[in-house]
């Protein structure tokens, strides 16, 4: 018996035997070719992406309540004018074959996209993998494949998938042949289009587990607990009954979490809560569930642009936040300006010891005036519904919010003197991310409509640790009393002065820390839809008269580690009162 941990990424416990996906191959020989069979590579090229395209149309066509735009963009992204521009150049300037042109360029989106702080990594590999179907495509068409073995599966066992990464397409594809039960892979993260995949299909699933493909074998009992991120292989008896009855507890807690959808987000002594959402794109939620949300509390806007590696036209733009807008039309649909930075931005190189600390995020949009003013006239255009608020990310000084207004009335102008009628009634705020805003938040407050914690962020920045350093990842902590003060403090303000405050942070989507931040009176919570039922359970079951005393208790604390005891005794006697199951930190 084998006992692995990841991290959790859609919660549920399954049993399955173990089916093991390949990893793609991702080495290739250099291939020349002669300057006579440069037409046939790019014909061979062109064919791949019709075929490949087709292929995609095919498996989303099949393909139930899942979001029409993802096979677009998909789609859209293998059939890019600028992407196969730059490989039939390379097939035609450096005399190589299609194949390896594809492969040569799969090295600069990933270098590009890897070199984004804010792009969520783990969808480097969704969008490379279809680069990588299109290079499978181009073996195929040339006759050097493989059959494969998977007709062999019995299709009416119940697997659990293990792989290092596994792309949506070739997700879905699984799901439409076999019994999928769980989903274990060594790589990935809740940001990924597998995660969202899994949500939609409620299957339980953990990322990030070390070595679990060396650890199992075709066929392997799994269990698999995506509560605790928990990986069992090849479990003993006693063990595998065990965790029977455990599954049985968990669905019945399940299905009593689905009966509250409907009901009013409010504690019990009926102080409203709202639960916004974090996308990156606006298909992560269906129009049939936006009206359990209270609106889009972060929409990041960077993954549009990194996906195309070039910054969007206006038209694209418009198209994009005026999708969002129309699903939560009489809801707040909060849009962050561009927050990216690092090594590459595009086109451009720029190589900085610190990119943290550096040129990124507010600080680019100040120096490429035009691309600011291009996403301003995008949002203005888009709030036709009047529900557009913009978020001004990475800000530091009270001159930067002034600067950015200034922006926004040049935006206004530009598009009245085009004849256009615009809702220019677009309330402005920023993200709490640098200590400079969190300590000054009351001269702050006075200068923005709204603010956002950013608490990612902004306890790298109190506590000067790269939260994307594994080495330093004991010392990246949320709970830590200074970065907790400081929460409280913008909190606070932000209620004194009847301004909007939310907080969009990791910590707001986790429910053990929900009562903690109702006590320090937060009441607006963005957070990934797979956590919505979960925090929203603890607020219809909590009164937030009794939320004081937990309050006085942390604030006392003087380390990340009293402050987890505090709120992890405070959960799990939440949870005994329910009569759920006593979820560990």
């Amino acid at each position: 018996m084998i006992e692995l941990k990841g991290i959790s990424i859609s919660k549920g416990m399954s049993i399955g035997k173990a089916y093991i996906i390949e990893p793609m191959i991702t080495e290739f020989q250099i291939e020349r070719i002669s300057p006579e069979e440069v037409k046939k590579e790019i014909q061979i090229l062109q064919l791949a992406v019709e075929k490949t395209s087709e292929d995609i149309e095919k498996i989303y066509s099949k393909t139930k309540n899942f979001p029409y735009e993802l096979k677009v963009f998909f789609i859209n992204l293998i059939k890019d004018e600028t992407n196969l521009a730059k490989i039939v150049n390379s097939i035609a300037s450096e005399k190589i074959s299609a194949k390896y042109a594809v492969f040569k360029y799969l090295g600069y989106i990933e270098s590009l996209l890897k070199s984004q702080r804010n792009f969520p990594q783990e969808r480097t590999f969704d969008i490379t993998s279809i680069f990588y179907r299109l290079i499978k495509k181009i073996d195929e068409i040339k006759g050097n494949t493989n059959e494969s073995n998977e007709d062999n599966v019995e299709k009416d066992e119940d697997y659990i998938i293990v792989g290092i990464e596994i792309d949506p397409t070739q997700l879905l594809e699984i799901l439409q042949t076999r019994n999928i039960k769980g989903i274990v892979l060594e790589k990935g993260g809740s940001a990924s289009h597998a995660s969202i995949v899994a949500h939609q299909y409620g299957i339980p699933a953990v990322f990030a587990v070390k070595d679990v493909v060396k650890h199992t074998r075709e066929g392997d009992l799994v269990l698999l607990d995506a509560n605790e991120g928990k990986v069992i292989i090849r479990p003993d008896k006693d063990t595998f009954n065990k965790f029977k009855v455990e599954k049985l507890k968990f669905e019945h807690y399940r299905e009593q979490l689905s009966v509250i959808l409907d009901k009013p987000t409010k504690t019990i002594d009926g102080v409203n809560v709202n639960i916004l959402l974090n996308i990156s794109d606006p298909y992560e939620i269906s129009v049939e569930n936006t009206r359990y949300y209270a609106g889009i509390g972060l929409f990041r806007t960077e993954l549009a642009f990194l996906n195309k590696s070039r910054f969007l036209t206006e038209e694209e733009q418009v198209e994009l936040y005026t999708a969002a807008a129309e699903k939560f039309v009489s809801k707040p649909v909060i849009i962050r300006l561009l927050d990216i930075g690092g090594d590459k931005v595009f086109e451009k190189d720029y190589r900085e010891s610190k990119p943290a600390l550096g040129w990124r995020s507010i600080r680019i949009l100040f120096e490429r005036k035009e691309e600011l003013l291009k996403q301003l006239r995008a949002i203005i255009r888009s709030n036709i519904y009047g529900n557009i608020k913009i978020l001004v990310p990475m800000v530091s000084s009270i001159s930067e919010i002034r600067k950015i207004k200034d922006y926004f009335n040049k935006a206004v102008e530009e598009l009245q003197e085009k004849g256009m009628k615009v809702n220019s009634n677009i309330p402005i705020g920023i993200m709490v991310e640098i200590p400079s805003v969190a300590v000054m938040i009351k001269e702050f407050l006075r200068e923005v409509d709204f603010i956002s914690i950013g608490t990612n962020d902004l306890t790298q920045y109190v506590l000067a640790v790269d939260r994307n350093n594994e080495t330093l990842a004991e010392y990246y902590e949320p709970l830590n009393p200074s970065v907790l003060k400081l929460v409280y403090h913008c909190i606070h303000m932000a209620n004194k002065y009847n301004k909007f405050v939310s907080l969009c942070g990791e910590i707001a989507g986790d429910p053990k820390y929900t009562r903690l931040l109702l006590g320090m009176g937060l009441r607006n919570f963005s957070m990934p839809q797979e956590s919505a039922l979960f925090v929203k359970n603890v607020i219809i079951n909590t009164h937030s008269a009794e939320l004081g005393r937990l309050l006085d208790q942390v604030k006392k604390a003087l380390t990340p580690r009293e402050v987890k005891k505090i709120l992890e005794e405070d959960y799990n006697e939440f949870l005994r009162r329910l009569g759920s199951l006593t979820l560990k930190f």
